[in-house]
Parts: structure tokens; sequence; C-alpha cells
């Protein structure tokens, strides 16, 4: 193995760690202290709706091109930007349909419907804007819709920020588990810290390689276990939080 493949790997297990620990703390913080306690099934939508938001806060931080730090070519920063992506998709989808599970439906259907709370049609916005923003990037439909690489990755981004900041807002406005100054400001924090550099990155100037020869691989695989390890993480984490012993609120 090269010192440049071993710096490598030593940035994709320091990243990997940082980002795994920022996940795990930023969970904790908005579902486990103090968060309303009002069934396995309640909670488990909770979770889901939760690791959604960090997942789609993780995607504009990290965004889809090459940053110093880790060390690895594009490839790397695109596969990470697409699993974890689908993993907020996902989420968002468990969260969905927890959430239907937990309620009767005809209550619930009068959140989602027109005349409902404009939290709640936030987030039926941000839950279709995901579902649109994983089929148009889904490469036969990329070409159809968008023609170019230029194009879409412009158009995908607004759609993208159209979903974070409407899922912001659903999570802000239903009060749950963002019920505080402290939460709400440092929700918003992170939001707008999120859009900041992902623009930043999208139309910033492109990054230099690092020095040293061998220095920026691809590291693909190591893209896929980052983010598979992350959402591995993320369920286990809101199984845990959805089995714990529940009280009314508070």
């Amino acid at each position: 193995m090269t010192e440049g493949e071993r710096l490598v790997r030593r940035d994709l297990v320091a990243f990997g760690l940082s980002l795994g620990v920022a996940g795990a703390m930023a969970f904790g913080f908005v579902l486990v202290w103090g968060a309303p306690r009002l069934g396995v099934m309640w909670d488990a939508g909770a979770a889901a709706g939760t690791i959604g938001l960090l997942l789609l806060l993780a995607v504009f931080a990290l965004s889809a091109r090459p940053a110093r730090w880790p060390r690895c070519g594009g490839k790397f920063f695109l596969v990470l930007h697409r699993w974890l992506g689908t993993g907020a998709a996902v989420a968002v989808g468990l969260h969905v349909v927890a959430m239907f599970a937990a309620v009767p439906f005809a209550v619930m259907l009068r959140y989602v419907e027109p005349g409902a709370p404009w939290y709640m049609l936030a987030g039926v916005g941000s839950a279709l804007g995901a579902l649109g923003a994983v089929l148009t990037a889904l490469p036969a439909w990329r070409r159809r819709v968008f023609g170019d690489a230029r194009r879409f990755r412009h158009a995908h981004m607004v759609l993208g920020s159209a979903v974070l900041l409407l899922a912001a807002w659903h999570a802000m406005g239903t009060g749950f588990h963002l019920e505080t100054r402290v939460r709400l400001i440092l929700c918003a924090a992170a939001v707008a810290a999120g859009l900041a550099l992902s623009a930043r990155r999208a139309w910033g100037p492109a990054v230099a390689p690092g020095p040293g020869p061998g220095r920026r691989v691809h590291a693909v695989s190591g893209a896929r276990l980052i983010a598979g390890g992350v959402f591995v993480l993320a369920v286990a984490g809101g199984a845990v939080f959805a089995g714990l012993p529940h009280h009314g609120g508070g």
C-alpha cells in the first residue's frame, strides 16, 4: 500500500467516525432529551422523520462535489451524496407510513388535505419533493427531463433546497421535538449553514487536488460503506428510541 493510499484510508476512517458521532449527538439532542413519547409506532415515525432531516442536512453539508477533506476523488462525494440522499428519502417514506399507522386514517387525513395547518402541508410538500428529487436523478429520467448535466445540477439543487426548507418548517411547526427557542434557533442555523455550504460548493471554485501522488483516489467502496453504516446506525437508534419506556408527553 502506498503512502497516499494509507492517508486516504486514514481520512475515510476519521470522516466516517466524525459523521457518525455528529449524527448520534444531533439525534439524541432532538429526540431523547425531553421528547414526548406517544407510543411505539408514533415514536418510530418521529425517529424516521428526524433521521430524514439529519440526512438531508448531511447531503447539503457534504454536497456532491470534491472537498479538501477527505482526500478522495469526485466519485467518492458523488456516491456518498447519492446514497445519503436515497437514505433520506427512505426515512421520509418510513416517517409518513409510521404516522399514518399510528393515527386513525380519517384523523391523519385532516392534517394533510387542503386547509390543514401550513406546517403540515410543508411536510407533504417536502415528502413529494424528496420523491421527485430521487426519481429525476435516475439516469433515464435525468436525461429526458433536463437534457444536460449543468441544467440538472441547478434544478436538482433548487428542488433539494425546497425539500430541506419545507422539512425544517414541518419539524419546527409541529412543536413536538423542536419546541424550545434554543432548538428552533439551532435547527434554523443548521439549515442555513447546510444551504450556504452547498451553494459555495456548487458555484464556488473547484477544489484543487491535494499534494502527493495518489492521495486523491475515488474510494467508492468507502463512500458506500460510510453511507451504509450511517443509515444502519440511524435505524438502530430509531428502533432503540421507539422501544424505550413510554409516557405521555413532556
